[in-house]
């Protein structure tokens, strides 16, 4: 299955005269410009879809996982800033310390306190009665 996943990166789309005829046709018929990109999600299901029916059938979901499992080996070399500190997850006691010290913790978004600057909306509903308001009925 490697090599199918191996074959299948590798292969030349963009010199397919089949592939790319119907890459314009499902462009057009999504109502798309030829000016507008396509995103890299839809382009690869594309390719995954003509690969598969011409040539050889696999899992797309494998063949992501296998991308992943390649990209790997290469993120350890990345890892590296410039002074050739690794990078890696911050330990426990390097968490405290930022937390305490109020310094931003990497990968952390930072949201605000106050949600919204404008007022809250007044309730447009009739508040419910309370079970001593209600009119009682007579059941026999």
């Amino acid at each position: 299955m490697e090599t199918t996943f191996h074959e299948f990166q590798h292969y030349d789309f963009d010199h397919d005269a089949e592939f790319q005829s119907g890459l314009t046709r499902l462009v057009t018929a999504t109502n798309s410009t030829a000016s507008d990109k396509l995103d890299e999600t839809t382009l690869l299901k594309f390719k995954w879809y003509y690969y598969c029916r011409r040539f050889q059938p696999f899992s797309l979901e494998d063949y992501l996982d296998w991308v992943q499992r390649q990209k790997l080996p290469s993120t350890a070399t990345e890892a590296t800033t410039s002074d050739d500190t690794p990078k890696h997850p911050l330990g426990f006691a390097e968490l405290c310390q930022k937390i305490l010290a109020g310094e931003p913790i990497p990968g952390i978004r930072e949201i605000p306190e106050q949600v919204s600057q404008q007022p809250p909306a007044r309730s447009q509903m009739t508040p419910r009665k309370k079970p001593w308001e209600t009119v009682p009925t007579n059941n026999p």
